[in-house]
């Protein structure tokens, strides 16, 4: 079996585009809200963890960020991943991932999301002094916290490439693009009465762009 550790800084954007509109059921009136949806910047640190044993490999991920943004706060993600390598270049992977959201690391006071991602990757290309990299993943999430009493679907896409120095292959650049989407709309009974009062019908999209310094460690 062989081990790897591997920790970096990561600096990038954010985006968050929401929009809700209230409407109330007995007078049919309704009021719609819209964030704004500019580009934030982001700082964080990643790291992680993984073994290999023939063609088949496993790896564990933190992720943490911190976004200059009124709407996102603190970020934490933890990923699972379990993969099969596929000759000599591509491998297939899944995994679960869960991302917190909240004034601090590991707290989803303000947003929790979970759920299963399938994908696919090549590695170790070889381009003149540079070993290149790529992979993309689709993740079946689901999102609570962001609407009390709500959970829904929340799926989105991955998109990684990676480079690295065939002479210093522990030092690495990885640049990702991550966007999730999702929406509902519940009824609410706010006096208890066993009759609803209103109605949230919301969408949410979430885009990042990410670029990570990685050195890692083998042994």
């Amino acid at each position: 079996m062989t081990f790897s550790a591997r920790v970096g800084p990561t600096v990038g954007l954010y985006q968050v585009d929401s929009t809700a509109t209230v409407t109330n059921l007995s007078t049919g009136e309704s009021a719609t809200g819209r964030s704004d949806d500019a580009w934030e910047s982001a700082f964080g640190l990643q790291a992680g963890f993984g073994g290999g044993m023939g063609n088949f490999f496993g790896d564990i991920a933190i992720e943490y960020l911190d976004v200059n943004s009124d709407a996102v706060d603190k970020r934490t993600d933890v990923l699972l991943t379990g993969g099969y390598l596929i000759g000599q270049h591509w491998s297939a992977f899944a995994g679960y991932r869960r991302g917190m959201q909240g004034d601090s690391a590991f707290n989803d006071d303000n947003f929790d999301e979970s759920g299963f991602f399938v994908g696919a990757g090549i590695g170790g290309v070889e381009m003149g002094p540079v070993l290149f990299g790529a992979s993309a993943a689709y993740n079946f999430s689901k999102v609570d916290n962001f609407v009390p009493g709500e959970k829904f679907d929340y799926q989105g896409i991955s998109l990684k490439v990676s480079a690295a120095p065939k002479s210093m292959p522990q030092h690495s650049l990885q640049l990702r693009y991550q966007r999730f989407n999702g929406d509902g709309s519940p009824n609410f009974d706010l006096d208890g009465d066993g009759v609803d009062d209103i109605n949230i019908n919301f969408d949410l999209t979430e885009s990042y762009v990410q670029l990570t310094y990685a050195y890692a460690f083998v042994f």
